[in-house]
């Protein structure tokens, strides 16, 4: 009786393991695509994490001031309501 053949899979991992050697990670050997690159990364000066404001300095100082803003805005919320109290119970007091 003749033993089926098993059919070859195409998943990512069969690819890389063809594609690579021993486990090896990165491009594949022979690759040139890399040539003259002095160590990946943006060049000196990039300012492309920064295209939005995002992380921008000062953004994180408008962050900063916003987040001490609602700190200040709750606690004197919760101020106010404790003098509420107090001056609600001091009052059914002298009645």
């Amino acid at each position: 009786m003749q033993e089926a053949k098993k059919p070859e899979t195409n998943t990512i991992r069969d690819l890389n393991k063809r594609h690579h050697s021993g486990g090896r990670r990165g491009a594949p050997l022979g690759n040139k695509n890399a040539v003259g690159n002095k160590g990946g990364g943006a060049p000196e000066g990039n300012k492309n994490a920064e295209k939005h404001g995002m992380y921008s300095a000062e953004n994180k100082r408008e962050q900063l001031r916003r987040k001490e803003t609602i700190a200040r805005v709750k606690l004197m919320h919760e101020l106010d309501k404790q003098c509420s109290e107090f001056a609600n119970s001091v009052i059914f007091q002298v009645d």
